[in-house]
């Protein structure tokens, strides 16, 4: 169970990177150093495909709360406040080229992440583009698609939708879906089913979003996406 403890862990913060961003708007400057100059420290780095799309992935580990490091990023770079709270997703935009912040709650009370995204070879990350069909079996077909998003060194993937089917009905597809491509339900309630094959893990996480009355399904499938 600590094995799956960790994955659930995992499952929760991708989620909250994939979620509505609180706002969306221009940076200026660099992006790592100066998130290193306030307090950032390196954490996690890798390749990654985010919507079909590859970017890079940097995650720094902050002291402070995520509204704090989000208080700072705005009085550095003179943004306004939020229109809500969340997740905040900040975009940087330096000629051509765009790059992604997201601030998030770290897994300890008090401390916080922040995650930079940079699309590769001059590429874009545009939101409200029609995302392709995320790169193995998927799950949950009825559902409205919103973001996926793979590790190219592990090949896990992450996979986000919404759908009006209560959560209890969205996992019981998910499940079945699962077990047609081999995968073997380990314990399951009416919010989170665990599975595996082959000595990998499968986590399926659905909510009630309380804005919108949808459910929120959280999808992860450790290595299982096709290489590109």
């Amino acid at each position: 169970m600590r094995r799956y403890s960790r994955l659930v862990v995992c499952l929760l913060i991708t989620a909250a990177a994939c979620a509505e961003a609180a706002f969306f708007m221009r940076l200026r400057g660099s992006g790592s150093r100066q998130i290193e100059a306030i307090g950032g420290r390196p954490i996690y780095r890798t390749t990654a495909r985010i919507n079909g799309t590859p970017a890079s992935l940097h995650v720094f580990g902050f002291g402070s709360a995520a509204g704090d490091v989000t208080d700072e990023l705005r009085r550095l770079w003179q943004l306004p406040a939020p229109a809500k709270q969340g997740p905040a997703w900040l975009t940087r935009v330096r000629g051509t080229r765009t790059s992604h912040l997201l601030i998030l709650p770290g897994v300890r009370l008090g401390d916080s992440t922040v995650w930079l995204i940079e699309p590769q070879g001059g590429g874009t990350l545009r939101r409200g583009a029609a995302i392709p069909e995320p790169p193995a079996v998927n799950p949950y077909p009825a559902g409205e698609l919103q973001s996926w998003i793979v590790n190219d060194q592990t090949r896990s993937l992450f996979i986000l939708y919404h759908t009006p089917e209560a959560p209890a009905a969205a996992l019981a597809r998910v499940t079945t879906t699962l077990s047609a491509d081999g995968w073997q339900t380990q314990t399951s309630s009416d919010t989170l089913a665990m599975l595996a094959r082959d000595g990998r893990a499968a986590l399926a996480c659905a909510t009630t979003c309380a804005a919108t009355g949808q459910t929120r399904l959280s999808v992860f499938l450790q290595g299982a996406a096709a290489r590109p």
